[in-house]
């Protein structure tokens, strides 16, 4: 089974719009700003989280504030807001930055998701600069993570 996990700067207050966008159609992504992390996972971000704080990765938070919105079906969508904390590293990340950490990323954990580094070099390059564009605003961070039926 696979999943997916795409990003919004949007008030918690809408939580279920955003989920709707998977589910009832009734909005779509492109009234937030927002964007696409494709398969990476909620735990390969917590791994990039301990290595942005030089920490191991032993014992790792969610990078998940609070669930949001959840439905009650196994493959539902889940939208969760993220840890201030982790954005604001994220929006220190700077392009010499990317560089380094996404070998480092890569090889962290052997369940890592993704390996490419190329592909998490571009995805480190993205989370940051959508990090400054929320902390710009001052609006929190969703998450939308959607297990795919395959």
């Amino acid at each position: 089974m696979g999943f997916f996990t795409d990003w919004f700067i949007a008030d918690e207050c809408e939580a279920a719009a955003v989920a709707s966008t998977v589910t009832t159609m009734e909005h779509s992504s492109s009234e937030w700003t927002y964007l696409s992390l494709q398969c990476v996972s909620e735990y390969d971000l917590a791994v990039l989280w301990r290595l942005l704080l030089d920490q191991p990765i032993d014992s790792m938070p969610s990078v998940s504030a609070q669930v949001l919105f959840q439905t009650s079906e196994e493959k539902g969508p889940v939208v969760s807001s993220i840890e201030p904390d982790f954005l604001a590293l994220l929006a220190k990340v700077k392009l010499v930055d990317q560089a380094r950490l996404a070998p480092i990323w890569a090889a962290a954990d052997e369940t890592m998701t993704i390996k490419d580094q190329d592909f998490l070099n571009g995805v480190i390059g993205k989370m940051a600069d959508f990090a400054r564009v929320a902390r710009y605003h001052k609006k929190p961070v969703l998450q939308l993570v959607m297990k795919s039926r395959g």
